[in-house]
């Protein structure tokens, strides 16, 4: 009876494993190319919202209003608490809670890192009284490294560089470029279509961010 019983365990762990495996093997070069691409949009898409929302000059509030509420859209759980479905080690699935995505920032002046919550980030930066004007641009293409699973979602982690000048009274006063890090969770959705089948589309949504490099320009 032991022994049936460490058979079927030995069995269903062996099926697992070919079923995770034939999960991550869904995925075609075509729809990790595609996939990478829509993460380097959604990336884009956020420095964009940044850019309008450190820019005092020439943006109005009703536009850096609207920038900070689709930037927190871009992100999984859109600034606030989330949860992610997991799996144990019996294959059960269960729920994880995950609290609200943050910023990591850096100083070219300073060695320690700071955290803070994305939605306080987004409006600091959107009422910023530190500099006269903050210009915030890329500086380099966004890169993807390779899309693995993770609970019910594929995950991957993108690379981006940003140039940050802040200003005041029209002059340069600090400025840096930042190498940094999100990790960026990737969602299949199935959209019924007219013929009875379905098409999956895949949705991009940001995670943590994390400053991996501050230097000066």
């Amino acid at each position: 009876m032991k022994q049936l019983f460490i058979y079927a365990i030995l069995l269903f762990t062996v099926l697992l494993a070919c079923n995770e495996s034939l999960f991550a093997q869904q995925l075609t070069e075509a729809q990790k190319r595609t996939l990478e691409r829509r993460v380097r949009d959604k990336v884009d898409d956020f420095q964009f919202y940044m850019a309008q929302l450190g820019d005092k000059e020439s943006t109005s509030i009703t536009v850096k209003n609207n920038a900070y509420r689709l930037a927190l859209k871009l992100f999984i759980g859109e600034g606030e608490d989330y949860s992610i479905v997991q799996r144990n080690s019996l294959g059960e699935e269960y729920e994880e809670l995950k609290p609200a995505v943050r910023m990591q920032t850096s100083s070219k002046y300073r060695s320690t890192k700071s955290r803070t919550k994305m939605k306080v980030y987004l409006n600091n930066l959107r009422n910023n009284r530190t500099y006269s004007q903050i210009e915030i641009t890329a500086a380099d293409a966004v890169r993807v490294d390779n899309i693995y699973r993770e609970g019910d979602l594929y995950v991957c982690m993108a690379y981006f560089c940003q140039k940050y000048i802040g200003y005041r009274d029209s002059r340069p006063v600090y400025s840096d470029i930042t190498t940094k890090r999100v990790k960026v969770y990737i969602q299949a959705i199935e959209i019924p279509k007219s013929d009875g089948t379905t098409e999956t589309i895949w949705n991009a949504l940001l995670g943590d961010i994390y400053v991996l490099e501050t230097r000066p320009i």
